[in-house]
């Protein structure tokens, strides 16, 4: 019992020291510069970071770029799967694969770049040599290429919550910001309509008193 204990703890003991290195990778800023991670957090501060308009950017744009890559991977699979009976579909599933793992090699540069945060390679070490089919073997073999399948599989739900609550988030701080404008240009117009429809002047009312005058004088001639 103390043995296995012993075992246990060294392994609890391994697994937090490997998330403190994965987290101490992805908080790494390069060049001095701050990341989500581990910016300020202050209202002002983050106002004036370019990082925040960044990551903006990133989520306005990320639902398009989950939809391209579920259109391609829609597409791409069916005819490759479709097309394996007469040994076409294996190499345009070649080629997708190569696709989507240059998609994901993009994606970690967007991220970056938006937040500032290093997503470390998770690729094996390719194969020595030019062989192409080689090369395409330890693509195949490689953990991190299925994965990357499922992320992109995957992008596109999670990308169009987050252009819902960001889109939710957006127009529920222009709507503060500009509620004393909205307010006001609605009371004037409630103005203007109530002076329109509400009782009539002084004058107006002796107009209508001639009008109706003058039409009784002409049906007694």
């Amino acid at each position: 019992m103390g043995e296995l204990s012993k075992d246990t703890g060294a392994a609890g003991g391994g697994a937090v020291q490997w998330a403190a290195a994965r987290w101490a990778t992805a908080t790494r800023a390069d060049d001095g510069q701050t990341s989500v991670m581990n910016r300020s957090w202050h209202p002002l501060a983050m106002a004036k970071s370019s990082l925040t308009w960044r990551s903006a950017l990133y989520l306005g744009v990320s639902l398009a770029w989950g939809l391209g890559w579920f259109v391609v991977l829609a597409v791409g699979l069916s005819l490759s799967v479709a097309l394996l009976i007469i040994w076409v579909g294996l190499p345009l599933l070649a080629l997708l694969m190569v696709a989507w793992r240059f998609g994901a090699v993009l994606e970690r540069r967007f991220v970056l770049a938006a937040f500032g945060v290093r997503i470390p390679s998770p690729y094996r070490r390719m194969p020595e040599g030019r062989n192409p089919l080689s090369r395409l073997r330890g693509m195949a073999g490689d953990p991190a290429t299925w994965k990357d399948l499922v992320y992109f599989a995957a992008l596109l739900p999670i990308t169009l919550g987050e252009f819902f609550v960001s889109a939710m988030v957006w127009a529920g701080t222009g709507t503060l910001l500009f509620l004393p404008v909205i307010v006001a240009v609605v009371a004037a117009r409630r103005s203007t309509s109530g002076s329109r429809t509400g009782r009539a002047t002084p004058s107006r009312r002796c107009r209508c008193r001639s009008w109706a005058w003058r039409a009784s004088s002409r049906r007694c001639t």
